[in-house]
C-alpha cells in the first residue's frame, strides 16, 4: 500500500458514469437533476453516488460533495466582501471535510440544531441554493480554504 496513499484511492476507478455524476454534484445538482439530464431515474442516480461512497469509504453527503469538488474545482468568482462569521467557518469547514451535522455538533459542542443554523445562514450569504455551491464558493475564500 502506498504511503501517500494509505487508503489506496488512486487505484481506484470510477466507471464514466460515476464520473459524470460526480462531476454534477460538484456543479450543485441534485439527484433529480442529475436523472435529468442523463435520462435516467433518481433510484439509478442514487445507486451511482452509493457506488462512488462506497468505493471511497465515504458515509455522508457531506463526504460524496467534499470528493466532487477535490476533483472538479469550482471555476467562478467569488466576492470576498461577505465574508462567513467564525462559527459559520467551522461548521463550513467540517461539511468540506464529510462531518455529518450530529458529528459537527459533538466536536463543536453545540446542538444540531445550532450546526443547520450556521451552515443555512453561511449559504444565505453566499447566495447559495445547495450544500455544494456552498462549499464550493466557501473553498475559494481563504479564510475559510485554509482550515480544510
Amino acid at each position: 500500500m502506498d504511503r501517500d496513499d494509505p487508503a489506496g484511492r488512486s487505484r481506484l476507478r470510477l466507471t464514466a458514469r460515476e464520473r459524470e455524476v460526480l462531476a454534477l454534484v460538484a456543479a450543485g445538482h441534485g439527484c433529480r437533476a442529475i436523472a435529468r439530464s442523463f435520462g435516467l431515474s433518481v433510484g439509478t442516480v442514487k445507486k451511482h453516488r452509493s457506488s462512488i461512497l462506497r468505493k471511497f469509504g465515504l458515509h455522508s453527503y457531506a463526504g460524496l460533495v467534499a470528493l466532487a469538488l477535490s476533483a472538479f474545482p469550482p471555476t467562478f468568482a467569488v466576492d470576498p466582501e461577505r465574508p462567513l462569521t467564525a462559527c459559520e467557518r467551522q461548521v463550513v469547514g467540517r461539511v468540506a471535510l464529510g462531518l455529518t451535522t450530529k458529528q459537527i455538533a459533538v466536536e463543536l459542542g453545540i446542538s444540531p440544531h445550532t450546526v443547520g443554523t450556521h451552515r443555512n445562514n453561511a449559504m444565505r450569504r453566499c447566495g447559495a441554493h445547495k450544500m455544494a455551491e456552498l462549499l464550493a464558493i466557501a473553498r475559494r475564500w481563504p479564510s475559510v480554504s485554509d482550515q480544510w
